[in-house]
């Protein structure tokens, strides 16, 4: 492959597929909503820009995504662009003659994930690449997902998404007290930089069907505070407050599978992830404060 699309091109993690796809020498076509993209297309609308005579893409990179919708009010919205817009994305992939995607799904997708159910954001993305797979098949096409855990960046970016990770790493690295709900089971955390590799990796292998990607390594938020504490050394008070409620134990699926096929593991565990980001000096950037 030479050239990539890249949808979603400004999210924390098109941010860093840029950057390694840049980094391999590969020519990018930035997609995205904002008018600084080569090709501007919003997922809520059926049209995108025009495509110059000149751009062709070997291969998609589809992750953008909304994570709206809990709650009735917002699902419409974010059904527009996580499963509808996907007919959006197979047009325009056939006017840049693409004949290869790789999704950014989430593990939410898969029905035993969570013990309470799916989430409207996991159906919804699950839809998307049932309707990605079923078009791309038509024309002849290859569509892989890569089922995504949970991602944290070194820049902040991921605390809009994971606000108890956020939380931590602004509590610890400040050394103000934080009260945490206990936990009934851990949770998985990748790296977005292993998370781009992996995407990037699966485009090469012209790997198809859905692939979970999780990370090897499981913590509990209370482990992850105690670990963060120690990164930082500031002396943060650590408690569980069994007034909250508890984070639930969630059914994370098995990576070796994918490990093996790409020949590839995750770089970053929790610690080298956490002293990254104190090297680099960007803890100030996580958030929020107050988290219910």
């Amino acid at each position: 492959m030479k050239t990539v699309a890249l949808l979603g091109a400004d999210s924390m993690l098109g941010k860093e597929l840029a950057v390694q796809l840049a980094l391999a020498d590969l020519h990018v076509v930035k997609i995205g909503r904002a008018d600084h993209n080569d090709v501007v297309l919003d997922l809520r609308s059926p049209n995108f820009s025009a495509i110059p005579e000149d751009c062709r893409a070997d291969v998609l990179i589809h992750c953008a995504a909304s994570f709206e919708g809990s709650s009735l009010t917002n699902a419409a919205s974010a059904y527009e662009v996580n499963a509808t817009g996907c007919l959006s994305v197979l047009a325009m992939m056939k006017a840049l003659e693409c004949t290869q995607c790789v999704y950014a799904g989430t593990v939410s997708s898969y029905s035993c994930f969570d013990p309470v159910g799916r989430s409207f954001y996991g159906i919804s993305k699950a839809h998307g690449e049932d309707l990605l797979s079923w078009g791309l098949e038509k024309e002849g096409a290859q569509f892989c997902s890569i089922r995504l855990t949970a991602l944290y960046d070194t820049y902040g970016a991921c605390s809009k998404h994971q606000p108890w990770f956020g939380r931590i790493i602004a509590y610890t690295s400040r050394g103000r007290a934080l009260a945490l709900p206990g936990s009934d089971g851990g949770r998985n955390y990748a790296h977005v930089s292993d998370a781009a590799r992996f995407m990037i990796g699966a485009a090469r292998a012209k790997l198809t069907g859905c692939w979970p990607l999780c990370h090897p390594e499981q913590m509990t938020h209370e482990e992850i505070a105690h670990l963060a504490n120690k990164v930082f050394d500031m002396g943060c008070h650590i408690e569980i407050d069994e007034t909250k409620n508890r984070f639930r134990a969630c059914n994370y699926p098995d990576s070796t599978q994918l490990f093996k096929e790409l020949n590839m593991k995750p770089f970053t565990n929790m610690d080298a992830g956490l002293h990254e980001i104190h090297k680099c000096g960007t803890a100030h950037l996580y958030g929020p404060l107050d988290v219910i």
